[in-house]
């Protein structure tokens, strides 16, 4: 199989270092997709994502594996409403506050963010959070804002008695939190990636960059 020319063209177009999650991982995209698009010679799968953008895409969505919950590791998140009520807020009220969060993933932590402010009693004009992935079906994933049990691995889960509806087996988030956040898909790597936004005060980006090499970074 000639992985090192389909690893290149995943670092290009996305950035991914194959040390950091493995070469049997994109093995194993690789392979399903030939399975789906019932292909034999994976010679021939890489002269199709050479030219062909959508497929491309398809194994980049294979690839990428979404692993995140809400309030993951508290601290940054703590540390953010602390800098928000103590810094931002004595000095900025009239500005609005602007947080990028990439890559968001399923949605777990610009939803976070959004209960953040929500608990400081910010109304909702006064913040604004872009959320950005590579995969469209991680943000058409986080837009639904229904998650089940393994999204909640905190051992406080107060934030979901308060932000969250609960139907037995999934919990929706409440649609006043849902609509602090705006869902983008774009590729951090591209020529216009964010061109048309402006600068951001805050910017998480915890899950990103242990996927890129050094230079990358």
């Amino acid at each position: 199989m000639p992985l090192s020319a389909i690893e290149l063209l995943l670092k290009q177009r996305m950035g991914l270092h194959t040390a950091t999650v493995g070469s049997g991982m994109v093995t194993q995209a690789v392979e399903q997709r030939m399975l789906a698009c019932d292909i034999g010679d994976p010679h021939d799968y890489l002269q199709i994502i050479s030219h062909s953008d959508t497929e491309l895409d398809a194994l980049i969505e294979t690839v990428v594996i979404p692993e995140t919950w809400f309030y993951r590791d508290r601290h940054p998140f703590s540390a953010f409403s602390e800098w928000v009520s103590e810094s931002w807020l004595p000095h900025n009220r009239l500005s609005p506050l602007r947080i990028l969060s990439v890559p968001c993933s399923t949605g777990e932590e610009p939803y976070t963010l959004a209960m953040c402010l929500a608990d400081l009693g910010l109304p909702d004009k006064a913040a604004q959070i872009d959320a950005i992935d590579i995969s469209q079906r991680n943000i058409e994933t986080a837009m639904t804002a229904s998650y089940g049990n393994n999204s909640f691995r905190s051992k406080d889960l107060g934030f979901r008695d308060r932000h969250f509806v609960s139907d037995g087996q999934r919990f929706t988030l409440k649609e006043d939190i849902r609509t602090r956040v705006n869902f983008f898909r774009a590729n951090i790597l591209g020529n216009t990636f964010i061109q048309q936004h402006q600068p951001y005060h805050v910017i998480f980006c915890r899950n990103l960059l242990i996927y890129f090499d050094r230079p990358t970074q």
